[in-house]
């Protein structure tokens, strides 16, 4: 038996993860000077000649910007996946194109469309077998799924028992069933018909200026205008709203998951 005193407090970033870093996914985590002043995150790790050292690292990035690998590399058996888009969907090709992070996990992202950084680019075809883990056609069936609760004006989601495809790059090694729920953050008319005059005044002039929802905070246009701290608060709040809206259905996906 061995005693061991832990001097150093495990920064919280390192146990929760890290994501969207815009800053170090556009940066080279070589140039060790440039990393550390640009405020880009590392991780205190042992390498494998058991030495440890401090290495430049992001999350995923395009590569999975809604977390499921580690869930299907543990043989999670449902998923409640919550995500924004540029666009709401309209059909599942082009969706595929404006939206690839998405299409990736299904092997459908056209052969044009190239993810590229000061690491060099990945191309479609390379895209789809680095990232698929889940057969083809469903894509589509979730895509137009979302389209058709879209259409409504209210939540936007889909339901869907996928296939899961082994994926040795991403330590996804078995084949099985997985319950997934897609939950994308739209639904703008419904939620806002019900905020206070200013709000919705605010709302509607997010929308006109930056196409609210369908925004990236860090280069909406609006920013000049109004404080874009409000956007980020409006567009939690849509996304509670849509969480809400599906009550029923986050409630019956939680129960067909209890283990047996």
């Amino acid at each position: 038996e061995v005693a061991v005193a832990v001097r150093r407090v495990t920064p919280l970033v390192e146990v929760a993860g890290m994501s969207s870093a815009f800053g170090a996914m556009g940066s080279n985590s070589t140039r060790t000077c440039l990393w550390r002043k640009a405020g880009n995150p590392s991780l205190s790790l042992w390498g494998y000649a058991l030495r440890g050292g401090d290495f430049g690292c992001c999350d995923a990035a395009r590569y999975d910007n809604l977390a499921i690998y580690p869930q299907l590399r543990r043989g999670v058996r449902a998923l409640l996946i919550c995500f924004a888009s540029a666009e709401t969907p309209n059909d599942a090709e082009t969706f595929a194109a404006k939206v690839p992070y998405l299409a990736a996990y299904f092997g459908c992202v056209p052969k044009e469309s190239a993810f590229e950084s000061p690491n060099g680019a990945l191309q479609g075809d390379g895209w789809n077998a680095f990232c698929r883990v889940f057969e083809r056609e469903g894509y589509e069936a979730i895509v137009n799924q979302l389209i058709q609760s879209a259409a409504s004006g209210g939540a936007a989601y889909a339901r869907a028992r996928l296939r899961v495809v082994p994926n040795t790059f991403q330590g996804v090694n078995h084949a099985y069933e997985v319950d997934t729920l897609w939950l994308l953050n739209e639904g703008r008319d419904e939620w806002s018909a019900d905020l206070p005059a200013d709000s919705k005044k605010l709302v509607d002039s997010y929308t006109q200026i930056d196409s609210f929802p369908h925004t990236a905070n860090l280069q909406a246009k609006s920013k000049g205008k109004h404080r874009p701290e409000l956007m980020s608060a409006y567009l939690s709040n849509l996304a509670t709203w849509n969480v809400v809206k599906i009550e029923k259905e986050i409630r019956n996906l939680i129960e067909s998951a209890k283990i047996e």
